[in-house]
């Protein structure tokens, strides 16, 4: 009998152990990758580096800093408000974002003390902004400009800088409209913009949703740099939203090697996407680089749509772009415009007769050198035209040094046609 009480006592202890040692993994398991917190209201420097929740809507405040980093995971259930002077840096990890909820970066609003910057918010090293739940879209990334004028010292708006990361499932990736009031944040000192080697994917409506409300005051519009950025779309998604960036009364906007690409082709699916639609706006598309290779546009309806601007201050210009669209660049009511040795691949679907490689509409004082036209089409197709210009009176226009060349001189059926009517 002895023996069995001592034999029952052993298998208890050793059964008591066991359950001990699979608690404290589970305890450190947990703690490693689940129990994190993220407070809602972050009033000191803070790093998450393991796998965190924000269970309402969480605001940092002035002159703070969260860090999200180390691979970490940081699950936000609702709106994140970056304040002016706070930071908010996703280095290397990733943030998902409740469906519909959105992070606002505040602008400087205020006329006293020091403080005279807004909200900044750094995306870099292979991190990812994404949404919580899959199929499903967050609201996007909300840029405040400044509320006051630049007095008594220098202000400035919200600041958003994304390098080597991506964007993805947004109804606007990044956008300065204030989607709950309805109207876009107006105000005299512009937000900052900036990617470097980005990705914009599978954005519902826009990836670039940016301007400036007030036409009057275009040259106080948010300053967009795009450097090496990809906006384009995964196999399965669904929605063809109108264009990939929407620019209006944008006086700064600066695409340089950048990739636009579609995904669908007709007649077996439906392209209504532009890749950069801008009105009253100065886009300039560029390489980024001497001798580097120019912005791609690839699957698109219109490769670039640009209407009723009239600065002379700064010229909307593209240069050693390529496209391969329906309509390659349409302008209207563009003044002092320059399409300067860009390449056309032709119609996107050769049995498509409506296309035209570069069509300007009322657009004086315009330049159009050195691009070149090349076409592969049956000659059935004869609705198809190189360089169509109308309406562009008797001001220094410039159409030459333009070349079409088709590698089959059989169905050279293309042209350079200019016309004033």
């Amino acid at each position: 009998m002895k023996d069995v009480f001592c034999k029952l006592y052993l298998y208890q202890r050793v059964r008591f152990f066991r359950q001990a040692l699979l608690l404290n993994l589970l305890l450190i398991f947990f703690n490693q990758n689940y129990a994190q917190v993220i407070s809602t209201s972050i009033t000191t420097n803070t790093t998450v580096s393991v796998n965190s929740t924000c269970f309402g809507d969480c605001t940092i405040q002035p002159n703070v800093t969260l860090t999200i980093a180390s691979a970490a995971i940081a699950t936000f259930n609702g709106h994140i408000t970056v304040s002016e002077g706070a930071k908010l840096i996703v280095d290397g990890a990733t943030i998902l974002m409740a469906t519909g909820k959105k992070i606002n970066i505040k602008g400087f609003s205020s006329l006293t003390g020091s403080l005279s910057i807004g909200g900044t918010m750094e995306i870099k090293n292979n991190s990812l902004i994404s949404c919580a739940t899959s199929g499903q879209f967050f609201r996007g990334i909300e840029v405040e400009r400044a509320t006051v004028k630049q007095r008594p010292y220098p202000a400035v708006g919200s600041r958003l800088f994304i390098e080597n990361s991506t964007i993805s499932n947004a109804d606007y990736a990044v956008s300065n409209f204030d989607w709950d009031i309805g109207y876009v944040w107006d105000s005299c000192a512009s937000s900052i913009v900036h990617g470097t080697d980005a990705m914009f994917l599978d954005s519902r409506y826009a990836s670039l949703y940016l301007g400036q409300a007030d036409t009057l005051h275009s040259k106080d519009s948010a300053d967009v740099k795009m450097v090496r950025c990809t906006f384009t779309f995964s196999s399965s998604f669904l929605p063809n939203p109108p264009r990939m960036v929407y620019l209006f009364s944008s006086w700064y906007a600066t695409f340089q090697n950048c990739t636009f690409e579609g995904k669908s082709t007709f007649p077996s699916g439906t392209v209504f996407t532009t890749g950069i639609e801008g009105y009253g706006s100065a886009v300039q598309v560029f390489p980024d680089a001497p001798g580097n290779p120019g912005s791609t546009f690839e699957n698109l309806n219109i490769g670039i749509n640009l209407y009723s601007y009239v600065d002379p201050d700064r010229i909307p210009s593209i240069y050693k772009a390529v496209f391969r669209c329906r309509y390659g660049v349409i302008l209207s009511g563009v003044f002092s415009s320059e399409i300067v040795k860009n390449r056309s691949n032709g119609p996107l679907w050769g049995i498509y007769d409506d296309y035209n490689s570069f069509f300007l509409d009322n657009c004086p004082h315009y330049v159009i050198e050195g691009n070149h036209i090349q076409y592969d089409i049956n000659n059935t197709y004869t609705g198809v035209r190189g360089i169509v210009v109308r309406n562009g009176g008797v001001s220094a226009n410039q159409i030459y040094a333009n070349t079409v060349g088709a590698t089959n001189i059989d169905n050279r059926w293309e042209q350079i046609e200019a016309i004033q009517d």
